[in-house]
């Protein structure tokens, strides 16, 4: 009971903890965006996730944010992977994010993984919600290559019980 009250207690902190964030954020004049915090249950400590695109000096913030809380405060900057994979969303296929739910860590994902798959290499189609390549095309790469060599090249000609049939 005393755990599950912590981390009720906890969520509530880390919505304030947002709103204090960004305050402090715009006090000190930097380009930062808030994605997260997270108040550690066994420690005196929060973590700020954010993105930005480039370098900030935040020092002048963890004082600010050290001052407000009274705890020690951690600050990790996340790419545009990572931001989709703690707001969450849907896919283009219908279901949640491949980087949320599928995967624990986000693997590196490539062209020739969307080729070997068959797919368009329209950037719209191929892309996430994040703007970077599908994070499912790094799972499914292996089961496309193992199929594709199971069954025969696009254009071969099949003569089956008396018909021609074209792979397509």
């Amino acid at each position: 009971e005393d755990d599950i009250f912590k981390l009720n207690e906890n969520k509530h902190l880390e919505i304030n903890a947002g709103k204090v964030f960004k305050e402090k954020v715009k006090e000190n004049h930097l380009e930062m965006k808030f994605i997260a915090s997270h108040f550690l249950p066994l420690e005196n400590k929060v973590i700020f996730f954010f993105t930005t695109d480039g370098r900030v000096d935040f020092r002048s913030l963890v004082k600010d944010l050290v001052a407000s809380f009274k705890m020690r405060v951690e600050l990790r900057q996340i790419g545009v992977r990572d931001e989709s994979r703690f707001i969450g969303g849907m896919s283009p296929c219908g279901r949640e994010f491949c980087c949320r739910s599928v995967t624990d860590k986000i693997d590196p994902v490539s062209i020739k993984m969307a080729k070997d798959e068959g797919m368009s290499l329209n950037s719209n189609r191929i892309s996430g919600h994040c703007g970077r390549l599908l994070c499912c095309l790094s799972y499914e790469h292996k089961h496309y290559t193992e199929l594709n060599k199971l069954i025969p090249p696009h254009g071969t000609k099949i003569n089956y019980d008396g018909s021609l049939f074209k792979v397509m």
